[in-house]
């Protein structure tokens, strides 16, 4: 239900990217129109576990 929700409102914003930052693996998902474009992985980026966690988002979402 919440994710019904959260596709409904991101067909009306227009690009939403959504990050998963986990300990493991980072995963994201680009939605265009709420439509998912592009699917991206990474590794770790953790911001309590990784002290480099921004700058490794930053490079997935470039």
């Amino acid at each position: 239900m919440a994710g019904d929700l959260a596709l409904a409102g991101a067909r009306s914003t227009g690009p939403v990217l959504g990050v998963d930052a986990g300990g493991t693996g980072t995963r994201a998902v680009l939605l265009v129109d709420g439509t998912p474009t592009q699917t991206l992985t990474s590794g770790p980026a953790n911001y309590l576990l990784h002290s480099d966690g921004p700058e490794r988002l930053a490079v997935l979402i470039r």
